[in-house]
């Protein structure tokens, strides 16, 4: 049996009043365009990251090595999403299709094209969500879409929080 991420077992803690509010803010404006993320990986996260570790990786921007590829930060982000999305998915399915839709894959994959239809790392951040969403343990690690970029020497050991608002501010 494969150990549970941090966001699944901070879900798990939760009422279903609480549930509700976080799930309802992954799917709703305006919260569905800022409520959740790796902070590591995101806006502000992103750049301290680089910072910290170059020149030893980020050979390439706002690059990180996730296996032996190297991926932009803000696609592999994305595998946050597809967790919580999951999450929210298997919480609502014994109420029925009428909610748990709302947190289908497909209705996932939808929200992303809404906000990144048009964005360089559109499909990889559609790749990276789908194995959060269909494994948390990212058991199905997306190719990379940084090929240029070198690989990293000095790996980071720290752990990664994440958000999830409004109740999770860091992971």
């Amino acid at each position: 049996m494969r150990s549970k991420t941090c966001v699944e077992s901070r879900f798990e803690g939760w009422g279903s009043l609480k549930r509700n509010h976080a799930c309802s803010s992954l799917v709703t404006l305006p919260g569905a365009a800022f409520s959740w993320d790796i902070n590591q990986l995101t806006r502000g996260g992103r750049e301290r990251l680089a910072a910290r570790y170059r020149p030893k990786c980020s050979t390439c921007g706002y690059a990180v090595q996730v296996g032996g590829d190297c991926h932009y930060s803000g696609s592999v982000n994305y595998a946050v999403f597809g967790v919580m999305m999951r999450l929210c998915h298997d919480h609502y399915a014994d109420d029925g299709p009428a909610v748990a839709d709302w947190f289908s894959s497909n209705a996932m994959l939808e929200l992303i094209y809404l906000y990144k239809y048009d964005a360089a790392n559109y499909q990889p951040s559609r790749e990276w969500a789908r194995a959060g969403y269909d494994s948390s343990s990212l058991s199905r690690i997306p190719r990379g879409d940084r090929p240029l970029c070198g690989p990293c020497s000095k790996p980071h050991t720290g752990g990664l929080t994440y958000r999830w608002l409004p109740l999770v501010l860091a992971g």
